[in-house]
Parts: C-alpha cells; structure tokens; sequence
C-alpha cells in the first residue's frame, strides 16, 4: 500500500539485522557540494517486524507517541554496511569474477579497524588511517581499499544510511609518506639488492611476479633445468602462465627450494600483508631504498622494454592479455624463447 506524502516510510535494511525494519521521515531538502537537492531523512526506531514499525509511523503521525531518536546500539556498523553492499553487488553483478569478489573481501578484512564502528559516525580521517596502515603495501591492496569505500558509500548513500560521501576524500599516501607509487628500481638499486643477500626481490625484479604469485609458488612447478616455473594469479592470461628464469637467478632459487610447499615460505603461506610489513621492510631497510613489493613487476618490464625484448613477449611473461590478432599467433611461444628474451637483460648493472 502507497503511504501518503509526508507520511514517513517504514523500509527494510539489506543485512543480516536482528531488528531489519526501520521507520523514517523525511525532513526538507538540503544542498548538495555539487549544487543539486537531496532530501533529508532522519530515522526514528528499528523493529524486528513490519506490522511493529507500521505501528509506530501511524501513532507517530497521529501525535501518539513522542518522537525519539534511535539507540546508537540499532544504527548499522561498518560490517553491517558491507554485507549489504555485499549482497547488492552480487545481485547487480551476477557474473562477478571470484577475483573481483576476493578483492572486496581482502579489503574489509585490511579494514578490521572499522568493522565494528557505527557506519554514520565513521569520516574521512577514519578511513584515511585504513589507508595510512597499508600505504607500504602494493598500489593494488590500497587502490581496492579505496574501491571499496567508494562502493559503500553509494550503497549507503543509496539506501539512506549515510547522508555524505566521506570517502570522496580519501587520497592515496605513498608518495607523501616516502614510498612513491609504482616507481621502477634504477638499476644502480638494484645492484644493491643483489649485494644485501636478500632473495626475494631479486627473484621478483627478474621474474615480473606478483607478490601474491611469488607467494603462492609451489617448488613443484618449478623446473630449474628447463630454467622455466608455472604460476599466476587474476586474468585468463596470467593463470597458470609460462614464467621464464633468468640465468643468474637460477641460484637465488635453488637456495630457497626446499622439501615443502611453497618457495619461499616452504610448507607455510605466507601472506602478502606478512610479508610486506616483515621480510620486505628489512630488504628496503638494509638497502637504504623505499619501494613497495609491486614496484619488481613495474622493473622487470622496464627491463625487458630497454634491452629489447619483443612486446608479445613482455605480454606473455607478465601475463597481460594478448588482444591484437597479429600478436595472438604468438600465444604458444617456445618456452625457451621467452629464456632467452629474458636473459637479454643484464645479471649485473
């Protein structure tokens, strides 16, 4: 039944909510930064029940009961919002990738912070402290924290919860705080990696991997002879790919192999966040460099960019989607050719 104008709403929250029903009024209008009208909603109580609510808007507009403001302990929490942005973006998205999925999910955890926090009492310095706790992390992690503020606050927004888009002011720190975005190793710095002893971001530099691929390296698809592994995460084109070894870095893996799992962290997974905040600050640290993990990827192409190796090629060895018909006749390149690409750049600059 169509309530009249003016008369309030009673609508049902997304989410698992113990009391999912909430009456609200509206309040006038009010101006937007962007110049444009929005109305104004206040919400007055929560019920387990339609009929409950449906109850108090009528004695509400008959002047029976005073208005009161809702117990702060029924206002939605930041874990409240997410499942129901969580549950409207699957809808809306039927055919979401499991990565995009993943990605969402790997963001709300790194917001543990906010999780239990009143969603309307949450601002911008709020989620920008999120942002500060993982700006030594890749550009990925902190632009998918950002991704999933923006998708609450519309969902928010949307459904009347929040009123203001704190998230809009959001910016990414790392260049402020000394690590810049995506910046290649000089190859003077990455001499100094191969003098620290550290393995690992050597190994990345030369493979184009990942964090998160290098992570999850099992020794069995490592084949040193052949001078070649298997590995890959996210698109069709960079699962389960063909990953040349350069030769000088042959030993660096070789040392790392043992009878576990997993390369680096044998029979652990060591995750990225681990990783990032332990084993990659002491690398950067005895350097005297500040980069993040993903800045390895962002080199070994600028390597093979420099000292020539063929673009389809590039594309394979980092797992970017080959869509120009004439470089897609190289999808099944010899893996040997791609050993000898990447062994086209330097051991030592």
């Amino acid at each position: 039944m169509k309530l009249p104008a003016g008369y309030g709403q009673v609508v049902k929250l997304s989410g698992n909510r113990r009391r999912p029903y909430a009456v609200r009024i509206g309040e006038g209008e009010k101006k937007c930064p962007d110049g444009h009208y929005t109305r104004k909603i206040r919400y007055l109580e929560y019920f387990e029940k339609r009929k409950d609510a449906m109850d108090y808007l009528a004695k509400y507009n008959a002047g029976i009961i005073i208005e009161k403001r809702p117990e702060i302990a029924s206002l939605p929490s930041f874990a409240d919002v997410y499942d129901g942005f969580m549950e409207f973006y699957a809808k809306k998205n039927a055919n979401a990738s499991q990565s995009a999925l993943t990605a969402y999910r790997t963001a709300f955890k790194n917001a543990s912070r906010l999780h239990g926090m009143k969603f309307i009492n949450i601002r911008t310095d709020d989620l920008q402290q999120v942002i500060s706790d993982h700006s030594h992390m890749s550009k990925s992690t902190v632009s998918n924290l950002i991704k999933l503020f923006h998708g609450m606050y519309k969902h928010a927004i949307r459904t009347e919860i929040a009123e203001r888009d704190y998230s809009a002011y959001v910016f990414v720190e790392s260049t402020e705080r000394g690590y810049p975005a995506h910046t290649p190793f000089t190859e003077d710095e990455i001499n100094k990696l191969w003098d620290s002893g550290f393995k690992a971001p050597v190994i990345m530099v030369y493979t184009g991997l990942r964090v998160t691929e290098f992570l999850t390296l099992e020794n069995e698809n490592i084949d040193l002879s052949a001078h070649i592994m298997r590995g890959g995460i996210k698109t069709a084109a960079g699962k389960n790919r063909i990953i040349p070894i350069h030769d000088a870095v042959i030993p660096l893996i070789r040392d790392l192999m043992s009878g576990g799992k997993y390369l680096f962290g044998g029979d652990d997974l060591i995750n990225a966040k681990a990783f990032s905040g332990k084993d990659w600050k002491a690398a950067m640290r005895s350097c005297g460099l500040k980069h993040i993990p993903h800045d390895t990827r962002h080199t070994a192409a600028t390597l093979m960019e420099k000292y020539g190796v063929p673009l389809h090629h590039r594309k394979l060895i980092l797992g970017h989607s080959v869509r120009d018909l004439t470089e897609g006749v190289y999808t099944h390149v010899d893996p040997s050719a791609l050993v000898d690409d990447i062994n086209m750049i330097p051991a030592r600059f």
